[in-house]
């Protein structure tokens, strides 16, 4: 190296007369490095004047675009997350761990493996105090911490304690100290479940001195929460087990021969039930050879007889989906005598077949309602039906089809007896539909009752059989089928054609029914009417199951006020308007209304309109009428928006 005169070195390459400046980086979004910032960005822009002349209204969507994207590039996954939404979604406090302790710690440890999973520890993480930016991340945890604790209870009573308390909005440790003792006292004091504490509303109690830990409660608190006691001890007496609902419907034995006999009884039953319904009795007579004629096509039971000539149900499961096989269940002595008789009964009238599938789903026995141990099969299809396509399809629209038997004055309702096992299940996708007993694996041969496909396809083939009379003289709703007519001459020569359409398909008929007319009668102003009385069945339900068995235990007090709404309510029926089809030449009118608390609307028709007459003085025939409450948001909407919003 050479010195010059003063005694530096002097360099073998020339000093530039340029040095290169970069843009400042924002590191921290603390004050001070705010600061820092804003000053080494003023120098950069005097030291770059001709980098920094460009207008912002130079810049394009493109170049933000661009900026946006190398920005997002920096994160993790490539974007910016919700952090609301991420740990409402995500952050669950799992109430069925009994053990107090356990359950906040577990909810802490989910916290903190959401923050490392989503890369969110710069802005979240614990750290140490002397770090940057340590307390804005500590009011930052505490405060996700506090939002998402549940039950509610718990959460309210943190949130009032942390306003007493400042330390537990910035203190992890802290918070997590007091969560866990209030959580205690919460155990102690309430009974907590995964729906949230119970409550036990005006109830009396007596406090004796004792040194025990237990109390007694007595039979009104326990209906309060759907407990029978009784009902207990009496399913108790019997063995029955009492996690199991009685079926409501009572239910004679489907399986079995039918007497010829026995038809012929209950056809002379329901000819005499539709002359009293009002049809001709002169045509009574034609209408008995018809019937009876077709005798063969009656069933009061479940025979073995041969499917219905239609085409199979073929069920398409989702790809890679895996065999489902139920663990065994325990059954009682009755129950299994009950499963191992239906079972085999099913297999000797060809129903289902033995087979060693590689699925099964469970075979539940429900015990019928009455005093009599009697049963009924079903089976939890539920798991198939998570693994299934459905078939495409839709059921019809109820209010637009029955507009169709406008006109008509005879009906006639069939139902096909257990119409589901009347058609074949294909046999590519029987082994799916397999059910097992406590020792046996069967497998239907029938379209399965409880299956995703099953309605859609026993709709399909009915309407596929009756296609030329559907909508004309015939509507179809899954197994249950009306057939209209507007003369008793045209209404027996569409039974024959029907019946000829069953006997081509040997489709099986449980029962028969002729009415003289047809009444729906709506409920005007009903949401008005209506909505005192639901509001206090929610609040009886409020806290407990709606079942039938539970709601029985269930006392309710009626005030003067509540009796008078029943009785209006009352009043509202006994006075309903019958409903009229829409006609396409008639001139249509509507109608709407609103007050501060509900709307309505009402459409009507007028079949002769009168010019000399004004609107409210002409003949109305009511098509709908419909109603409602407004509720939250709503009630603080001007006039002219309540007005209008049954119109919309």
């Amino acid at each position: 190296m050479n010195l010059d005169a003063d005694g530096d070195v002097e360099m073998a390459v020339p000093q530039p007369v340029f040095e290169v400046v970069q843009a400042p980086r924002l590191s921290a979004w603390d004050q001070p490095s705010l600061i820092s910032w804003v000053r080494q960005r003023r120098q950069y822009e005097a030291k770059n004047p001709q980098s920094m002349r460009s207008h912002k209204r130079a810049v394009t969507d493109e170049d933000l675009g661009l900026a946006i994207t190398r920005r997002c590039s920096t994160l993790q996954n490539n974007h910016i997350p919700d952090m609301d939404k991420l740990f409402q979604d995500k952050l669950k406090m799992d109430l069925k761990i009994e053990d107090t302790d356990a359950r906040i710690l577990n909810y802490f440890v989910l916290f903190d493996q959401i923050v490392e999973d989503h890369g969110l520890g710069g802005i979240l993480g614990s750290g140490r105090e002397n770090e940057p930016n340590y307390d804005e991340r500590m009011k930052l945890r505490c405060k996700y911490l506090l939002k998402n604790i549940v039950p509610e209870m718990l959460r309210l009573e943190m949130e009032r304690l942390a306003i007493t308390k400042p330390v537990l909005k910035k203190d992890d440790i802290a918070l997590y100290e007091a969560l866990v003792e209030r959580a205690r006292e919460q155990q102690h004091y309430h009974l907590l479940t995964a729906a949230g504490p119970v409550r036990l509303r005006k109830l009396l109690c007596v406090v004796l001195d004792g040194d025990t830990d237990e109390f007694l409660v007595g039979d009104t608190a326990l209906k309060s929460l759907g407990i029978n006691v009784d009902k207990l001890l009496e399913q108790l007496a019997a063995k029955v087990e009492p996690e199991h609902d009685e079926d409501d419907i009572a239910q004679d034995d489907i399986l079995g021969m039918t007497s010829p006999d026995e038809i012929t009884e209950c056809l002379d039953s329901m000819l005499t039930n539709a002359v009293h319904a009002g049809f001709d009795k002169e045509h009574v007579a034609a209408l008995s050879d018809i019937v009876k004629q077709e005798v063969n096509i009656w069933r009061t039971k479940l025979c073995p007889d041969p499917p219905a000539k239609l085409y199979p149900l073929r069920v398409v499961f989702k790809e890679d989906t895996t065999p489902y096989r139920t663990t065994l269940r325990q059954y009682s002595t009755t129950k299994t005598k009950f499963l191992s008789e239906y079972g085999k009964q099913l297999e000797r009238f060809g129903l289902v077949v033995h087979n060693q599938s590689r699925w099964a789903c469970a075979a539940i026995p429900i015990r019928k309602k009455g005093p009599i141990e009697e049963f009924r099969c079903v089976t939890d299809y539920r798991p198939m039906n998570t693994r299934t396509i459905p078939i495409a399809g839709a059921m019809p629209n109820l209010l637009v089809v029955i507009a169709k038997v406008k006109g008509a004055c005879f009906f006639a309702t069939f139902d096909l007896f257990k119409g589901f096992w009347q058609l074949l299940l294909h046999p590519d996708c029987r082994e799916f539909f397999s059910f097992i007993t406590h020792d046996t694996v069967y497998t239907p041969t029938r379209v399965p009752q409880g299956a995703t496909d099953s309605p859609i396809h026993f709709q399909n083939q009915m309407q596929e059989v009756s296609q030329d009379m559907l909508y004309k003289n015939l509507l179809v709703w899954v197994d249950d089928i009306v057939i209209f007519a507007k003369t008793a001459q045209d209404f027996l020569d569409v039974i024959r054609k029907f019946f000829a359409r069953l006997r081509d398909t040997a489709a099986a008929l449980q029962k028969f029914l002729c009415a003289s007319n047809w009444l729906r009668e709506p409920i005007v102003s009903f949401a008005q009417h209506a909505a005192p009385l639901q509001a206090k069945l929610e609040a009886a339900f409020d806290g407990h199951s709606r079942k039938q068995r539970y709601a029985e235990g269930i006392e309710q007090t009626w005030t003067p006020v509540e009796v008078r709404q029943y009785r209006a309510f009352l009043a509202c029926v006994a006075n309903s308007t019958k409903l009229s089809f829409p006609s396409e030449t008639a001139p249509v009118c509507v109608t709407t209304d609103a007050s501060d608390r509900g709307w309505s609307l009402i459409v009507s028709q007028v079949e002769i309109w009168d010019d000399a007459k004004h609107l409210t003085e002409q003949t109305h025939e009511l098509i709908l009428c419909k109603g409602g409450m407004f509720k939250g948001a709503q009630l603080s909407w001007s006039i002219a928006e309540k007005e209008g919003y049954p119109i919309i």
